[in-house]
């Protein structure tokens, strides 16, 4: 095998496992924060102390990483942006989260652990598609040369 069909079946790989690790994620979060806004207080009681607009967010943007499953999947530029806005918006929701718990308001750990993860894997997940052409300027520069 050449070096170019190693590098495009890399590729590929890595795509594949982009769209189902976004797409496990979004299903996951979507499922997971739609049934906690449809619990009762004492079923929200036992998910620990989460702020509940969290759920909310949370659930808005589970379909955003389904979205942009959808977009890496077919190889759509917007992907990259909307992975790298994704990255953007789990930062500032992280760094809401931890002024609020450094403030003395009860959150549950695991959460302020998995906001860090979410915006983690959307770097991760962003970098992945500026380095492998998802972005609108590598594909113009791979018609150009």
């Amino acid at each position: 095998m050449s070096a170019a069909t190693d590098k495009r079946a890399l590729a590929r790989f890595l795509r594949r496992l982009a769209v189902g690790m976004a797409g496990f994620f979004g299903l996951g979060t979507v499922i997971n924060n739609g049934l906690a806004l449809l619990a009762n207080d004492a079923a929200l009681a036992q998910l620990g102390a989460i702020p509940y607009p969290l759920f909310w967010f949370e659930f808005a943007v589970g379909w955003l990483y389904l979205a942009t499953a959808w977009g890496v999947a077919r190889q759509r530029a917007w992907a990259g942006q909307l992975a790298w806005s994704l990255a953007v918006v789990h930062s500032l929701s992280a760094t809401a989260l931890w002024l609020w718990y450094f403030a003395g308001h009860p959150v549950a750990k695991p959460t302020l652990v998995m906001e860090l993860l979410r915006e983690g894997f959307w770097v991760l997940m962003g970098l992945y598609l500026w380095r492998y052409g998802a972005q609108p300027r590598a594909r113009a520069r791979r018609r150009a040369g």
